[in-house]
């Protein structure tokens, strides 16, 4: 048997965690007592249940026994069933593990049934939870591992961490990730992506100049509306400057505080301004039609 052959699995063994210090006692055992119990397999030869015992007789060099199980025509989900019911008589998985292969069943079998279906009626997703002794919570939270993340799933169904660190971390990763991206369209907004892309900057110099442009142009926001409140009171007191023509006449002739050419200056000026007036007046009347019809 070559060294680098490699079982044919069903994927509800493949759910289960190997485990290499498990091969090297089963390999011991098969060589000192041979091997007891058969793989199971599918009709295709997929394994069901015993890579661990085929894997140890590829080590041993010999022609492991197998068995083709005796299924009554119910498809993955019979498969999945048995599979489970040999691996949880015979193996010790941590709280995690058990998670991690519900998460992975719900996936392969039950993708399509939302959270909420099944109301009134057991959902297959809660049979799942019972059938593999998984917290709801747990599997729920490894099976969005799985579909977002799968170095930290391996690392629950290996054994070695438990879902809850595993899963808090991930939600850190991905909340940084979210203000990072929401920082990285800020700067673009700010003009400042390219410098950032170039290398010409790193990127909390970006975002301190990009707080720095936000800052100046709310602030040139700011004066530009202060400015225009101002046209507005200016604009709107002009209905009472009715006196104000025979009142700047006798400013000029009877108390000459202007000469004539400065009061003609100050006139032309005024005229530009309400000629600006009525040009702002003219861009202004489509909208004010609009809303009358409105």
């Amino acid at each position: 048997m070559s060294n680098k052959a490699k079982p044919k699995t069903h994927w509800a063994a493949d759910i289960f965690p190997l485990n290499e210090d498990d091969v090297a006692a089963i390999a011991e055992d098969i060589k000192a007592n041979g091997q007891k119990l058969p793989i199971l397999t599918t009709e295709d030869g997929r394994i069901i249940d015993g890579r661990n015992r085929w894997l140890a007789c590829q080590k041993l060099g010999i022609e492991p026994k197998v068995e083709v199980a005796s299924l009554n025509g119910g498809g993955d989900e019979e498969i999945l069933a048995l599979s489970v019911s040999l691996n949880s008589t015979r193996r010790e998985l941590t709280a995690g593990q058990r998670a991690a292969a519900a998460a992975e069943a719900i996936e392969k079998l039950y993708r399509e049934e939302g959270p909420q279906q099944g109301r009134g009626k057991k959902s297959k997703r809660s049979i799942a939870y019972t059938a593999f002794k998984a917290g709801e919570t747990n599997t729920k939270n490894c099976l969005t591992l799985y579909r977002e993340d799968p170095a930290r799933f391996r690392r629950i169904k290996s054994g070695l961490e438990p879902v809850a660190p595993v899963y808090e971390e991930y939600r850190s990763a991905k909340a940084k990730e979210e203000r990072e991206q929401r920082t990285r369209k800020f700067i673009n907004e700010m003009g400042f992506g390219e410098q950032l892309d170039s290398g010409a900057i790193t990127f909390d110099q970006a975002h301190t100049l990009a707080l720095a442009e936000r800052q100046e142009r709310e602030q040139d926001w700011q004066n530009g509306k202060a400015s225009a409140e101002n046209a507005v009171r200016c604009v709107t007191k002009i209905h009472g400057l009715d006196g104000v023509p025979a009142n700047f006449i006798e400013a000029v002739t009877t108390y000459e505080l202007l000469t004539k050419d400065e009061a003609l200056e100050a006139i032309n000026k005024a005229e530009l301004i309400l000629s600006a007036l009525k040009s702002a007046a003219s861009k202004l009347s489509p909208i004010n039609k609009t809303k009358e019809k409105k």
